[in-house]
Parts: structure tokens; C-alpha cells; sequence
């Protein structure tokens, strides 16, 4: 379910509410009677809301919060009792995950544009332990604490058949585990790329030719 309100013809507030099924089942690699199997996974999402777009448009901002909510929640692990069926999809009780993400867009003129995203997250279980049976679970895997991105992009014309953009571009990226077991080892910690592109083109972009660098940080 989902309501929106529009404040003008270019902005408006929203909110929604969604739920999600994954259906159980069983690890059965090999057709084996005595496969593990797991129950089905539920999933609440809540989401609200603003989309605006001001100054004729030049700036766009969004901005949302959110909340999510499983029960059974299916993961994937190692189990030294069930070696045979490892990695063994399992079910871990609850979890959720909370945050925000922000969006925005400016064109201070009209071969300019500035792009700029970020998004801060927690998610964690809030039961279960790993298949040890001893170890709790804590946070879930390849979910960073935050995330974000800024890019400026220049747009000229050559000549009357060519043109060109240029491009810069940083990504960040917050730390966060590979795997459930959240060991030291599983741990990346927080990096940030930066990636520049150029690219020639003629006029009716039939074709295009780019240069582009990664990882210039």
C-alpha cells in the first residue's frame, strides 16, 4: 500500500508499506531423504518520503527513511553437523535494518551538472546464532554503515560535428562484513575510488570514443 501527497506540481511526500515472501524449502543437493530444510522467509518493508525538484527544475533533491523487518530470515553457512550439505541454507530468526538515503541533483547551467548521493545504514540480527550454536549473530554481511557518491559532469561542443564530456566521479563506501560470522577477517574497512572519464562523440552520438581512468585515488 502506498499514499502520496502532492505539495506542488514538483514536490510531494510519500509514504509506503510493502511486504515480501522467499518460500522455504530444503538442502537436497543430491536427493537425499534427510536434507536439512528451512522455513519461509517474511519481509515488512516501510518507506516514506520526499521527491522535489526546484528552481525550474536546476535542483532535484530526494530524500527517504526507511525500516525493514524479517522474520526467519534465510542465510546461508557452513554446519559442522551437516558438513555434506554445506554452505546449508538455514533459517536465523529476526533482523532488520533502518536508515536514510538522500539523492540530489543540480544544473547550474545548462552544459553543467552535478550529481550527489548518500545513504546511511544499520542492519543487524536481532536473534539467532551462527551454526556453532554459541556465537550470536550480529551484523548482516555486505552492508555498509554508509555509503555515498559525488560527480561533475561538463558537457562542450568541439565543432559544429563534435562534442565532448568529461567526467569526475568519487564513490565512498562505509565498513561492513563479507559473511555472517563477522570475523576480523571478513571486515572491509571504509574506502573511497575515484574515476574520471572523457569521451568524444559526433553530433548525432552515431559513435564515441572514451578515456577513462579507475582507481586514480
Amino acid at each position: 500500500a502506498s499514499i502520496t501527497y502532492e505539495l506542488t506540481d514538483t514536490k510531494n511526500l510519500y509514504a509506503t508499506v510493502s511486504k515480501g515472501f522467499k518460500g522455504g524449502g530444503f538442502n537436497d543437493f543430491i536427493g537425499d531423504a534427510t536434507a536439512v530444510g528451512f522455513e519461509p522467509e517474511t519481509l515488512w518493508n516501510y518507506e516514506a518520503g520526499f521527491k522535489g525538484a526546484f528552481d525550474d527544475r536546476k535542483l532535484v533533491v530526494n530524500l527517504s527513511v526507511f525500516y525493514m523487518e524479517w522474520d526467519d530470515i534465510q542465510l546461508q553457512a557452513d554446519n559442522p553437523d551437516t558438513p555434506f550439505f554445506d554452505p546449508a541454507t538455514r533459517n536465523a530468526g529476526s533482523a532488520h535494518s533502518q536508515g536514510l538515503e538522500l539523492e540530489g541533483l543540480w544544473l547550474p547551467i545548462e552544459t553543467l551538472s552535478f550529481n550527489a548521493g548518500l545513504s546511511l545504514l544499520e542492519a543487524e540480527f536481532d536473534e539467532g546464532f551462527l551454526p556453532d550454536g554459541t556465537t550470536p549473530l550480529r551484523k548482516i554481511p555486505r552492508a555498509p554503515e554508509y555509503t555515498g557518491n559525488l560527480e561533475a559532469k561538463y558537457r562542450f561542443n568541439m565543432t559544429s560535428r563534435l562534442k565532448a564530456e568529461m567526467s569526475l566521479q568519487a564513490n565512498f563506501v562505509g565498513p561492513h562484513y563479507l559473511d555472517i560470522t563477522n570475523i576480523s577477517e571478513s571486515k572491509v574497512d571504509s574506502y573511497e575510488v575515484v574515476n574520471a572519464r572523457v569521451s568524444i562523440s559526433d553530433s548525432s552520438e552515431k559513435w564515441s570514443v572514451s578515456l577513462w581512468g579507475q582507481n586514480l585515488n
